[in-house]
Parts: C-alpha cells; sequence; structure tokens
C-alpha cells in the first residue's frame, strides 16, 4: 500500500499530472486551421515533432504529434505546489522509520554538519538520489543547483521546505545568471546534479567542474544507497526511495580540488576524474549493502577499487587480495 501511495504521490509531481487521452483525439489539419484563425497561442516545446498550443483562457497546453496523440499537462502553480507539498509530507513521515548512516572521507566534506571552518564545497549527487540527499539528514548552508524545467520546480519546493536554498538554472537554461549569484554566496555549499536536466542518467555533464573552477569550492562526490528500496519512474530517471525500516547509506568522498579559471582541456580531464569517482563510490556503496564493511575503507582513498571489482579497461589489473587502484 506504502509503495503504491509513494509511486502514484511521486509519479504525479514528476510528470507534471499528464493524461494520455486517446479518446479525446482531434485532427491535426482542424488544429493548424483554429490555430490560424488566432483561437490558439502556438508554444515551443522541446520535442520538435510534436506542435503544442495553449488554450485560452483555460490553463492546459495540448500538444498534438503526428499520430495525433493529445496530452494535457497542468500547469497551474498552486496545484503544483500542492502536489509538491504532499510529497514532501509523507516523505517526510516515510524517512523517520529509516536508519541513516553517513560516511565520508573529510570532516568538513558534508552538508549535514554546521560548518566549523570557511571552506565550501560542490557536491556532485546523480539526480536518481536527489530525494534522500533532501530527505535524509538536516543539512546546514547549502543551496541546491536546480534547473527550471518542471521537475526542478517540484525538487525546489521540497528543497525550501527542509530548508535548502536554490538557485535556478542549468546547461539549458540559466547556468550564466545561477553561476553569477553562486559566486555572490561564498558562505554557501552547493550540491548540483551533473547528469541533469535532461540525461543520460548517471553521465557527467562538464558544468560542476566550470563552477568549481570558478567559485573555488572543492568538488566532492558522493552517492546514495539502500538495503532495500524502491525504484519510482521520473521523467528521465528513477528515484531511489528507500523502504521504511531500511538502512540508507549517504557517502561522500574526497573533495577534489579544481583550478581556478581551468582551461577547456583540464575541465574535460577532471570531468572525467569525477565520473569514474562517483561510479567507484556507487561500487563501494553496493559493497556495504552487500555486507562488506571493510569497504567503508576505501571511501577515503580516490582510485581504489574492492579486490574483486570489475575496472572499467583503463583500470584493469590482476586479480590480487589486497585493494586495487586504478591506473
Amino acid at each position: 500500500m506504502t509503495q503504491t501511495i509513494l509511486a502514484s504521490t511521486w509519479s504525479t509531481a514528476m510528470t507534471v499530472a499528464t493524461f494520455n487521452t486517446r479518446s479525446l483525439q482531434i485532427k491535426t489539419h482542424r488544429t493548424f486551421e483554429q490555430a490560424r484563425e488566432g483561437r490558439l497561442r502556438k508554444l515551443r516545446y522541446p520535442n520538435q515533432r510534436e506542435v503544442c498550443y495553449h488554450f485560452f483562457p483555460v490553463n492546459e497546453a495540448w500538444c498534438v504529434n503526428q499520430n495525433t496523440d493529445v496530452f494535457m499537462k497542468i500547469k497551474h502553480p498552486v496545484f503544483n505546489w500542492a502536489v509538491a507539498v504532499t510529497a514532501t509530507v509523507i516523505l517526510k513521515a516515510l524517512f523517520l522509520t529509516v536508519r541513516v548512516r553517513h560516511l565520508r572521507a573529510s570532516e568538513n566534506g558534508t552538508p549535514y554538519i554546521r560548518p566549523t571552518t570557511n571552506e565550501r564545497f560542490c557536491f556532485c549527487l546523480w539526480h536518481d538520489a536527489i530525494v534522500t540527499a533532501i530527505f535524509g539528514l538536516k543539512s546546514y548552508r547549502l543551496a541546491g543547483l536546480m534547473s527550471r524545467h518542471q521537475d526542478g520546480s517540484y525538487a525546489a519546493i521540497a528543497a525550501r521546505l527542509n530548508g535548502i536554498a536554490q538557485f535556478r538554472g542549468s546547461s539549458s537554461r540559466g547556468g550564466a545568471q545561477a553561476t553569477r549569484q553562486l559566486l555572490e554566496q561564498s558562505d554557501m555549499h552547493v550540491c548540483i546534479t551533473p547528469d541533469g536536466p535532461r540525461g543520460p542518467r548517471r553521465v557527467m555533464k562538464d558544468g560542476i567542474v566550470y563552477m568549481s573552477s570558478r567559485t573555488g569550492r572543492p568538488i566532492v562526490p558522493t552517492t546514495a544507497i539502500a538495503t532495500r528500496f524502491w525504484s519510482v519512474p521520473a521523467s528521465w530517471s528513477d528515484m531511489l526511495i528507500p523502504k521504511p525500516f531500511s538502512t540508507l547509506y549517504l557517502i561522500a568522498g574526497t573533495p577534489l580540488m579544481v583550478p581556478a579559471e581551468a582551461s577547456r582541456e583540464q575541465i574535460s580531464e577532471i570531468t572525467d576524474t569525477v565520473q569514474k569517482e562517483m561510479d567507484r563510490l556507487d561500487l563501494i556503496g553496493q559493497r556495504i549493502v552487500s555486507g562488506d564493511q571493510k569497504a567503508i575503507e576505501l571511501i577515503r582513498t580516490p582510485g581504489t577499487y574492492p579486490n574483486d571489482a570489475i575496472l572499467p579497461p583503463t583500470t584493469q589489473s590482476p586479480q590480487t587480495s589486497e585493494p586495487r587502484r586504478a591506473a
């Protein structure tokens, strides 16, 4: 029952209450005729094979594709706020039943303790772990860089309700403005999902490295994994939600320094390094939830893998009984 409620609520939030209404098909030529008559206003839409119109004064967008399927998206801000608040209340209640363990390589490299120094960090987090980052533990002096897409709106509302500041922008929309705002907020940690806002899932983009170079904040790779969890479908990436009475591991790796005013070549190289470290922490997390507590010791050593791990082709080495380092 709980799984059904969570899946239904989060799916509603992520898809903006999208309904496939084949029974309400509208012929494409008629839609274009109405548009020419001024009865509809054409809207931009990321999929160029679809044509979107806005029916006034009703606040609904109808998208007609080549198969004459019609989709309705409810975009009223009050409705969006209500969905986000409802999901927040349910998730807060759920996380009261979850045991959270926070493992970190650096004492200060975490947003879950009150800062004791002036150093601030850029936390690198995969998009599918946003829920665990927001609700897992109380954060301090943390701001989230969230996209201006609809998915980002729900995350922004949930973050605000949990005391996390937001800066709206991404690689495709508003990134430059968000960077300028972050430069003015030197006393805040920053959390960025480098595979957002449109994926591919768990594939790094270089925005966080650029941000780190310009703001002077070291990058902290992170991962989240639970002993038992639901994988709730969202728009392009599932959301990890721990099940009641499970154990959630929030893992933060060693901070990675980025040179000030790094060149394009340096940013590309460091992006690859962060990608490998994110993958390594995810592998270590999987070993921990499987019962291998010795894997915790590897968190503090970047480039070190469990001794029986299957490494990427560039880091393959002979089997040994000791932890292995990437080449």
